[in-house]
């Protein structure tokens, strides 16, 4: 069953999001971020980052809830309300082309990305392997950054209910190379920026793809 959502026809400024103080915990003095929790990492992800509209905004404050809620956010047999995973906007340095996958199940145009893998604990990590495994290219994780947070729904499928995914989006900027599809992709391509928003993407992809311009 698809995600329903509201179109707001309305161009918004960046800004930044109202959550209350108390949803965020404080790092004691000292403390490094790679010595916390997922759930304390990917918060203090949120806490930095600015929504560029409403839809953005509200899956920010959701995400923080749920991440509240679970010891292992990136748990993809969790499905209440579901799991944390991660996914790769690959774009070329001038920022005029963008790579998309043809999902093999879902059979439409998405970014690379996808589950932890058990013993995986970094969602950036977690897209980096994604892409290499879809695409068949290395990336170097220090050059990805934490660009976008949506929530979509997953269908239910092949014993797994219907679920949400709280995915975490990170931009590389890669020269325009070769592919070689595999995993979940019946195919890799890279679009100019107006050819991709032409395709059927969901609005949280558009929004995305539109950060790039």
């Amino acid at each position: 069953m698809p995600s329903v959502r509201i179109f707001h026809p309305v161009t918004f400024k960046p800004f930044t999001p109202f959550i209350p103080f108390t949803l965020f915990t404080p790092l004691p003095n000292g403390v490094k971020t790679n010595a916390m929790s997922p759930s304390q990492n990917l918060t203090e992800l949120l806490k930095r980052h600015t929504p560029v509209d409403l839809e953005e905004k509200s899956h920010v404050v959701q995400t923080v809830l749920f991440l509240l809620e679970k010891q292992n956010p990136l748990d993809r047999n969790d499905f209440t309300p579901g799991h944390a995973v991660g996914s790769a906007l690959l774009t070329d340095p001038s920022h005029q082309h963008v790579l998309l996958v043809m999902h093999a199940k879902l059979k439409r145009w998405l970014q690379p990305g996808g589950h932890a893998e058990p013993g995986e604990t970094d969602l950036l990590l977690v897209s980096c392997r994604e892409v290499e495994e879809e695409v068949g290219l290395h990336l170097d994780p220090k050059t990805g950054t934490f660009c976008d947070i949506d929530i979509h729904t997953v269908p239910a499928r092949k014993g797994d209910p219907q679920h949400l995914h709280y995915d975490f989006r990170y931009r590389f900027e890669i020269p325009i190379t070769e592919t070689n599809p595999a995993s979940d992709a019946l195919e890799a391509k890279w679009f100019t920026i107006e050819a991709a928003q032409n395709l059927e993407l969901d609005s949280g992809l558009r929004r995305l793809i539109s950060k790039l311009r």
